[in-house]
């Protein structure tokens, strides 16, 4: 036996005990104790469970350790969005039907795949609810049941689909189509994990003559029971080929799976072969009940094609392959669901049928969001100021000089930028320290996306394979030895410290990152001496569309027991479902802004237990703040779900209601389909919403207007101020019951760029202005102030209020003439300002029902999760419309040589503040929903999405000055 395998042995026996199998809380040392009570290094244990294999004191503490982690894992329950007149059925058939697919595969998750317990659990219940949410396959009646399940990038939704095939196939479900992306190596992926998963049988040892037969080799599921058999019509060296011979569904006793490419061409094959399947009853319909899992379901499924024109070609496909069968359910699921959840619903909003085709693809049965286990490194972890992973974070904007973000397919790299070098540097030691930590024999990756042309991945491949050749050789001849004659030895010792080591934080151009805390506890010395070993089976490599079908090859981590180590370069082929193992070094290196894109793009979110440490990723400045925006608006769409669930509401609600709540990510995620010239009809919801200005003039007669104004209004309202503070809630600033017509005075005299929702005649306070609604009548103002003054802080007279302004910083984005509030946290409002405005009894009111719907929701810190914003508008709790005025002092930039710092100094010259402000509307119980609609063009309209962020964030301390 190997080392791991005798340290999974190990943890199999010990969860098997009592004591971990039962579900309780474990105490301190608890785990430690049920371990070394096995006494597994005693001969007669050896003989019996390790085949005599020794095992030593090491196996033991490494098991201790892993099994430590799993328990410590915790992980939330998934929540689903579903109609309330579907019929439960799944819970009593479990029982009836039996369990066997899905015992086997749990089976095979524990004590093959060593998930955690919790892991598991949830994945089970969350399978249970999706199976509850399909249609009953032995009714006997008819059902076209449609849903989407929403995860996160790298997340494992693979296992959450799979476990729900393996229930799907106990019920009685027998034909199963696995739509993969539209890559072939992503496909044989995930055929791969089917075979393990649930067919149990490694697919390409099969034949159509024969298959599974006695040349099949078991694999995963199989090798625990190989008695359930399942029959898969494509294996992982080829999609699905129109067999020969006269197959006959209904001749299969067995399940039978597709795993197939979202490819026009084999699509139309598989859905031309069923179609001969019909068995010739009153519906001339397969009548075998379907399931149809449409892997990264906003990819290539959804129908971009205008309603009065026919759906694209994948989109027809699916729903024509779909009409075929008289009973089917079809489950999307999905890290980024945007495109989906804006598919045309057909539906009125009371969820009556409209007069279009009916058969889209809109997950109008239910919507299930997935939840994350607390070792997942996602964009929250990573790009937000206070995530766990933040450390991770390095800018590359130095390739810039080297390679435009935008470039042609004939531009060519000719020197590596300081930025790469030190990525592959930090893969070099990261290779050592993993190696010194036993992980000798696991896969690890690096990851260069810097292209999608391939003309120009391959001449990154050729400069950096010149730089690892070059690198390997020095090392080999100075690792050891005379380390002080060497100056790359000395600069690799220098990175180990700043990166991994005791010191300092590492600083690049004018920026300085954080690193993982505690250090490494691998010293230099042992590092140095493990390197070349280490380094040398390092392999460079593109993976695109164009090698041949080496791209198979080069990723089949099968083929490699000791361990690939590889630097893939790529582009597409990289950017979604592929999976580099052990992935620890990512450059990135893109101007896509497209969220949908972006996300799918980031291979580097996923699970990096015992190397989390080590691992970094490089990218833009510009990236990495649009990475912390999506996280912010991806956090916000999944707060929706998990509240409309609360609130008991259907699919179609929620489909309506992302749809009129921010026109952004409708835009991101369609803009490759969009002419530039052409004018565009968008919504907006303003019940329970909040929006801001985050978009300033730059000019400084208009920022002096805007000052101006807003002071001006603040004296000619005094009489609404409160002068008892005590009586308020948050104690700032604030007028109360201000008539509207006074707020619409000010929101239609304050100059904001047509960029914000908000503008001078904007249809947003057009909107506010007509509605006839008792909710807009009256209004609290509040001004944004620090608490109290800090060192350095200047109270100030601001409108005949005393205060302390916040501070922000900023930049310039791509939009001439204006700046726009930044940072990485790129924010305006903080989540104080969303209770601000409130008496006592109102505010405690309102903040109890938020903790109440938040109750039992923990954040990857097994901490309470924090509420957005938008939390506040949406409890149901009357309370006044919100509006926020911002009188902000800008920030110097860090590097004293910005063209920022300029108009700050401008700005204290004249002693000026700039205003921004925010508005919330509450979302009443029993007040009618306010919409609206407007047009606007769609150059402007991009302008506005790469300028503007969500601002439902989880909130900072009140009054930082960030």
């Amino acid at each position: 036996m190997t080392d791991e395998q005798i340290v999974k042995k190990i943890m199999q026996l010990a969860r098997e005990a009592p004591r971990l199998s039962n579900g309780e809380k474990l105490k301190d040392g608890e785990i430690s104790a049920v371990v070394r009570q096995l006494e597994v290094t005693s001969p007669s244990i050896r003989n019996v469970f390790f085949n005599g294999a020794t095992v030593t004191e090491a196996h033991v503490e490494e098991a201790i350790s892993k099994l430590e982690t799993q328990f410590s894992i915790i992980m939330d329950s998934g929540t689903i969005l579903k109609e309330d007149n579907h019929e439960s059925w799944y819970y009593s058939a479990q029982a009836a039907r039996g369990t066997d697919f899905w015992d086997r595969y749990e089976e095979y998750l524990t004590r093959t795949q060593n998930l955690p317990r919790k892991v598991i659990q949830n994945i089970d219940k969350a399978s249970t609810e999706m199976m509850d949410a399909l249609g009953d396959p032995q009714s006997g009646r008819e059902f076209h049941r449609k849903g989407l399940v929403i995860g996160a990038v790298q997340s494992g939704k693979t296992s959450n689909y799979i476990a729900l095939i393996n229930k799907a196939a106990d019920s009685g479900y027998k034909v199963f189509i696995l739509l993969t992306g539209m890559v072939e190596k992503l496909r044989a992926q995930t055929q791969e994990r089917v075979d393990a998963g649930f067919v149990g049988v490694d697919s390409k040892s099969a034949n159509d003559d024969h298959r599974f037969g006695n040349n099949s080799q078991f694999v995963g599921v199989g090798k625990i029971n190989p008695a359930l058999w399942v029959d898969s019509f494509t294996n992982t060296e080829q999609d699905f080929s129109d067999p020969t011979h006269t197959m006959h569904l209904d001749d299969e006793s067995a399940p039978i799976v597709f795993v197939i490419k979202k490819n026009v061409h084999v699509l139309e094959k598989l859905r031309t072969w069923l179609a001969r399947q019909v068995v010739k009853t009153k519906s001339n319909k397969v009548d075998l009940p379907l399931l149809l899992i449409d892997d990264e379901a906003d990819n290539a499924s959804v129908n971009t094609s205008k309603p009065d024109k026919d759906p694209t070609a994948i989109n027809s496909e699916i729903r024509k392959m779909l009409k075929l069968f008289t009973r089917f359910s079809y489950v999307g699921f999905t890290a980024t669901p945007f495109a989906n959840i804006f598919i045309d619903p057909q539906f009125d909003e009371n969820g009556n049928a409209v007069e279009a085709d009916q058969d889209d693809l809109f997950p109008k049965d239910f919507i299930y969001l997935l939840e994350q286990p607390s070792n997942y490194v996602g964009p929250v972890g990573m790009y937000r100021d206070e995530g766990n992973y933040h450390y991770m974070l390095r800018y590359n904007d130095d390739m810039e000089n080297l390679l435009p973000l935008t470039h042609k397919k004939n531009a060519r790299l000719t020197k590596l930028p300081d930025s790469l070098t030190t990525a592959v540097d930090l893969f070099f030691l990261s290779n050592a320290i993993r190696d010194l930590r036993g992980q000798e024999k696991k896969h690890r990756s690096m990851l260069i996306h810097v292209s999608r042309f391939i003309d120009v991945q391959e001449s990154v491949e050729a400069l950096v394979s010149d730089y690892v050749y070059e690198k390997r050789n020095e090392i080999k001849n100075f690792a050891l030895d005379n380390e002080e004659k060497s100056a790359y030895m000395i600069h690799l010792h220098e990175l180990f410290d700043r990166e991994y080591g005791a010191g300092p934080n590492p600083v690049y151009g004018h920026h300085q990152f954080d690193k993982a805390l505690p250090n490494v506890p691998e010293s230099w010395e042992d590092v140095k001496q493990t390197l070349y070993k280490a380094i040398v089976p390092i392999q460079t490599h593109t993976i695109n569309s164009q090698d041949n079908g080496n791209t198979a090859q080069r990723l089949d981590y099968g083929n490699y027991p000791d361990g690939l180590r590889l630097i893939a370069i790529g582009g597409l082929s990289l950017a979604r479902g592929l999976t580099l193992e052990g992935l620890t070094i990512s450059y990135f290196y893109r101007n896509t802004k497209m969220y949908d894109t972006l996300m799918q793009m980031g291979r580097w979110f996923g699970y990096r237990d015992n190397y989390a440490d080590l691992c970094r990723l490089w990218t833009s400045k510009e990236s990495a703040n649009w990475y912390a925006l999506i996280s912010i608006a991806t956090e916000d769409l999944r707060a929706q779900i998990r509240q409309m669930a609360q609130l008991h509401k259907r699919p179609i609600e929620f489909g309506l209601r992302v749809r009129s709540a921010d026109e952004t990510p409708l835009i991101v995620t369609a803009r490759n389909k969009m002419s530039n010239t052409e004018k565009i009809l968008m919504q907006r919801q303003l019940n329970g919403q909040v929006t801001e200005t985050p978009i300033i003039f730059s000019d400084l007669a208009k920022i002096e207007h805007n000052d101006e104004i807003a002071q001006g209004w603040l004296r000619e309202n005094n009489e609404y101020r409160v002068l008892d503070e005590s009586v308020l809630g948050v104690k700032k600033p604030t007028f109360r019951d201000v008539p509207k017509a006074s707020v619409l005075k000010l929101l239609d005299s304050l100059d904001f760029p047509i960029f914000n929702a908000i503008y001078p005649g904007s249809e947003f306070v057009r909107e506010i202005e007509h509605r006839k609604s008792p909710v807009l009548d009256q209004w609290d103002v509040v001004i944004a102030s620090n608490d109290a003054p800090k060192l350095g802080d200047e109270v100030c007279e601001f409108g005949g209020v005393d205060i302390v302004p916040v501070q922000r910083s900023f930049d310039y984005p791509d939009i001439e003439g204006c700046i726009r509030f930044s940072g990485t946290k790129k924010r305006l409002s903080n989540i104080s300002y969303a209770k601000a405005g409130m008496d006592v009894t109102t505010y405690n009111a309102t903040v109890e029902s938020v903790e109440q719907s938040l109750k039992g929701e923990l954040n990857a810190k097994g901490n309470q999760k924090r509420a957005s914003e938008t939390s506040y508008f949406n409890t149901g709790i009357p309370r006044n419309p919100l509006l926020v005025i911002f009188p902000v002092q800008l920030k110097h930039a860090d590097d004293p040589d910005a063209p920022e710092n300029q108009l700050v100094d401008q700005l204290e010259r004249r002693q000026r503040l700039v205003c921004g402000i925010s508005v919330g509307i509450p979302d009443t119980k029993g007040a009618e929903k306010m919409n609206y609609t407007y047009t606007i063009n769609k150059v402007a309209q991009m302008k506005r999405i790469t300028s503007s962020w969500n601002p439902n964030d989880e909130g900072d301390d009140d009054g930082v000055n960030d």
